[in-house]
C-alpha cells in the first residue's frame, strides 16, 4: 500500500529493520535512503542519493527520513523511496521501499474533485 504526502509539505519516510531469522528489530549500520521518480520516458530521476537515515530513539531499528515535497512536483506524481542498511556481523543488506503518492493541498483538504473523502479502516468492537 502506498503512503499519500502532500505537496509543499515534508513527508517522512521510515522504515524499521527486522532481522528475518528472528524476527526481532535490528539495529543497521550505515542506514541510507535514495529518493527518486520516474519521468514521463520511465527514466529514473534522482531527488536524494545516499541520504542520511537517523535512528529513531524510541524503537530499536526504526529510521526516518524528513523529505521536503517542493512545489515543482504536481497532483499525482509518484515518489519512491528505497532504504537500506547492513545487518550487523555480517556482509548483507537489509532494504525495504515505499511508494508515496503525491496529491495537491487543495485536494488534500477537499478543495478538488474528489470532496476530501478518504477511505478509513476501523477495527469493529
Amino acid at each position: 500500500m502506498a503512503a499519500e504526502a502532500i505537496i509543499g509539505q515534508t513527508h517522512v519516510f521510515q522504515v524499521l529493520f527486522i532481522d528475518i531469522a528472528t524476527l526481532q528489530p535490528i539495529a543497521v549500520i550505515n542506514p541510507s535512503i535514495d529518493v527518486f521518480q520516474y519521468d514521463g520516458t520511465g527514466a529514473r530521476v534522482s531527488l536524494v542519493t545516499d541520504g542520511v537515515m537517523t535512528s529513531d530513539p524510541s524503537e530499536v531499528g526504526r529510521y526516518i527520513y524528513p523529505f521536503a515535497i517542493d512545489l515543482s512536483f504536481n497532483d499525482g506524481d509518484t515518489i519512491y523511496g528505497y532504504m537500506t542498511g547492513q545487518k550487523p556481523a555480517v556482509a548483507e543488506l537489509a532494504l525495504a521501499e515505499q511508494t508515496v503518492n503525491l496529491v495537491s493541498a487543495e485536494r488534500a483538504t477537499g478543495g478538488g474533485t474528489g470532496g476530501g473523502l478518504r477511505a478509513t479502516f476501523v477495527k469493529g468492537g
